[in-house]
């Protein structure tokens, strides 16, 4: 082995210095770096947060920035392009913004942004008397306006505005700019409640609020349900908002509510009362000892959210509402607790204990979501439903790609996780997810893209190799329950953005392209063919007919392996060394 490392000195030297046009166009790319300048203001980055990816290719995310006088740290939005072209600060602490003489302070929450490139987000400010609140503010085109802020009286109804209620510190957004949140209401005269509501620059209009009467047979709403907290509402692009509530009444009735935006009025698109939808049985959106999660919504105001038959044990389902015109929604049940548990080749393993607690909605109507078929939430997966046929796209226990482990029994269920229970779906049915993974002897993740037909590709693993380097941590931002794909680090062409961090202390935001062709010589798949490349080919390099180390995993193995013949050795590195054509 020593005199193979030898030989390849001279080889390695050789490459260094070899000079050649670009690849063809690969997996993964860099967009930024820790380090790099900030376009328009001076300072570099010094952490990034969790991406969010439009149509468009446009990526927004919150950074801190060391600012050139080397003092503190600072924070701001960012937009680019996917190829890092066109970037901009879009706000940023100090910035002065709206005629009110508002400048913008450390703290800046997580964005969402909209198709058309609007972008949102929750701020702390400093007004023109040296008050410091939290706003909630829109940037569009270069201009940033301020929505909401703490302090300020609530629209129909008594109190103002107290802390935002975004458990995630992201708003909702449509492509018209409006804007949906969530926030905690005090001084009203029957105490602190919260309301749900919806904004632009032209105004903002109440959705709902907890102990004041909604028109819904004179009840009150007793609390807001949302994915892992109060999320604010699922809202699309004609503007319609859904929610899903907790009725003050005798039996504290669950209903699925719905903003016509033609009417400001709230429909109700599913009844926790004694409406008949299977046989004699009652729906209620919530189980016997829990409570809504959430609710997901489409361009066509379908909803998708957890039901339970009455307090039956064992009676959970998966649910599809279709609004239908003057009538209540048409409902339609997708899978129920007990029924059999697919496995991604088709056959049978289990059945379904419960489902939950992320799922998404396309606009073609179809169904992303997690549910487990096992006793007290294990055996956890991830499933698909289309046009009535139910598939699996992952269930515990199956093998990670690249021979990397096995995906652990909770799959999605961890802290360990950044914005945990993350999954999205396009409109093209493709899938992109971050899971738990078995990966002896530690617990790992990973974040993975599935195609409709059945294929699954691993992006980003903890241990993989990345841009020269060894992966450490990732963050996916999903587009489940009432966030949508405006929330989301996933669009309609299959790209994913996420953060990550390698083990040599880098960090930056990285993007996936899905590709048909990808230059063979681009070993980790970052994008590029360079030394880097080389270096995960000696790493795996263990000579003539032997099995490479365990810290390569199939994948590197697999795509080190030029000549084919099962193992990795001086052949092999003459080959990429005499045909790689190299980035500049």
């Amino acid at each position: 082995m020593r005199v193979l490392k030898s030989n390849l000195l001279f080889l390695y030297i050789s490459f260094m210095v070899l000079v050649a046009p670009t690849a063809l166009r690969a997996d993964i790319d860099a967009v930024l770096w820790v380090g790099d300048q900030l376009p328009d203001v001076s300072g570099t980055f010094s952490s990034f947060g969790i991406p969010v990816l439009n149509d468009a290719g446009q990526i927004a995310f919150s950074a801190r920035y060391i600012p050139s006088n080397g003092v503190g740290l600072e924070t701001g939005i960012v937009k680019t392009q996917v190829d890092g072209s066109s970037a901009e600060v879009v706000a940023h602490t100090g910035e002065q913004v709206g005629l009110e003489g508002d400048i913008l302070l450390n703290g800046h929450g997580q964005p969402s942004q909209s198709e058309a490139g609007h972008v949102a987000f929750f701020a702390g400010f400093m007004n023109s008397s040296g008050v410091t609140e939290d706003g909630l503010f829109r940037e569009y085109q270069g201009t940033i306006e301020k929505i909401a802020e703490t302090g300020q009286p609530a629209p129909n109804g008594d109190g103002r505005f107290g802390q935002f209620q975004a458990l995630d510190g992201t708003p909702t957004i449509n492509n018209s700019g409006q804007v949906g949140f969530a926030v905690q209401l005090i001084e009203t005269s029957n105490g602190t409640r919260k309301g749900m509501y919806v904004g632009d620059s032209t105004g903002m209009n109440l959705i709902a609020r907890t102990h004041l009467p909604q028109d819904l047979a004179s009840k009150f709403v007793r609390s807001f349900q949302g994915a892992n907290g109060v999320q604010g509402p699922a809202i699309n692009n004609s503007g319609t908002c859904a929610l899903a509530v907790d009725l003050d009444a005798p039996n504290q009735n669950h209903m699925l509510l719905r903003l016509n935006p033609d009417t400001d009025n709230l429909d109700i698109a599913l009844d926790g009362g004694p409406r008949l939808v299977t046989g004699n049985f009652n729906i209620s959106l919530s189980s016997s000892g829990g409570s809504a999660i959430g609710v997901g919504m489409n361009e066509s105001s379908q909803l998708v959210c957890r039901g339970f038959l009455g307090n039956t044990p064992g009676s959970g389902r998966l649910i599809r509402t279709t609004p239908v015109l003057d009538a209540v929604d048409q409902i339609q049940t997708i899978a129920v607790e007990g029924d059999p548990a697919p496995l991604p080749d088709g056959s049978h393993s289990g059945n379904f204990t419960a489902f939950g607690p992320s799922w998404a909605i396309n606009d073609l109507g179809h169904l992303l979501f997690s549910a487990f078929a096992g006793e007290i939430f294990g055996d956890g997966g991830l499933y698909s439903w289309r046009e009535s046929t139910l598939n699996a796209i992952v269930r515990a226990g199956q093998a990670v790609p690249c021979d990397a482990g096995h995906f652990n029994n909770r799959l999605f269920s961890s802290n360990s996780i950044p914005n945990k229970h993350a999954i999205a779906l396009n409109n093209a049915d493709q899938v992109a997810f971050q899971a738990l993974l078995d990966n002896s002897p530690l617990l790992s993740q990973g974040l993975y893209a599935w195609e409709p037909n059945g294929q699954l590709i691993q992006l980003a693993r903890l241990g993989s190799s990345l841009f020269g380097g060894t992966v450490s941590s990732i963050a996916f931002s999903g587009g489940n329950n009432e966030r949508g794909l405006e929330r989301s680090g996933f669009n309609n062409a299959g790209q994913v953005a996420f953060r990550f961090n390698l083990t040599d202390g880098r960090e930056g935001i990285a993007v996936y392209t899905p590709s048909t062709s990808f230059d063979a010589f681009d070993i980790d798949r970052d994008g590029q063919v360079n030394e880097h490349d080389f270096t995960v080919l000696l790493r795996c390099m263990a000579g003539p007919e032997a099995t490479s180390p365990e810290e390569c995993d199939s994948c590197d193995t697999a795509g080190s392996d030029f000549d084919n013949d099962s193992d990795i050795d001086l052949n092999d590195a003459a080959l990429f060394l005499s045909n790689a054509i190299l980035d500049p």
